[in-house]
């Protein structure tokens, strides 16, 4: 009689789970500045939080962005690269976005010079950063699991 040991047994994980050395956390994260590069008059630049700051995918998605704009020139900022979601920034403002504002969580932005000229680097300064997780989220993310656990299906209407 031939014995099947479980995957346990035999020390093998799930495939889906990956070895990272970090975890995901809920908690705030410090602030990763930004600068923009020379832009030329309508074109784009791209800020891939993750790939340009490794020390970032340990918070996963952020919450808010701050944009200082100290040139001469307007730009469009699009959260997630979404070209259909623009924000228009004129030249010589700051603005401190949250999650609302950017229509949810962001990981990517990019940048685009609306204005006639050449935009000079470092004129543009963007800080992205994680709020930590309000009571308010954590029985979202509970009841969810709960839900889930008995099986039922959540719609968003009655």
């Amino acid at each position: 009689m031939v014995n099947f040991k479980s995957k346990k047994e035999m020390g093998l994980r799930n495939p889906i789970e990956k070895d990272t050395d970090y975890s995901r956390t809920y908690e705030a994260s410090p602030t990763f500045p930004f600068t923009n590069g020379t832009l030329a008059s309508g074109k784009t630049e791209v800020f891939d939080i993750h790939r340009r700051t490794t020390a970032s995918q340990k918070y996963g998605v952020f919450s808010n962005l701050i944009v200082s704009n100290t040139s001469t020139l307007n730009i469009w900022l699009y959260p997630n690269e979404n070209t259909s979601r623009g924000i228009f920034i004129p030249s010589g403002t700051t603005f401190d976005f949250d999650r609302n504002a950017l229509g949810g969580g962001f990981t990517s932005f990019s940048i685009n010079n609306a204005g006639a000229g050449s935009l000079t680097a470092n004129l543009i300064r963007l800080t992205a950063y994680k709020e930590g997780v309000v009571v308010n989220d954590v029985i979202k993310r509970a009841t969810k699991l709960f839900v889930k656990s008995l099986g039922i299906g959540m719609s968003g209407g009655r």
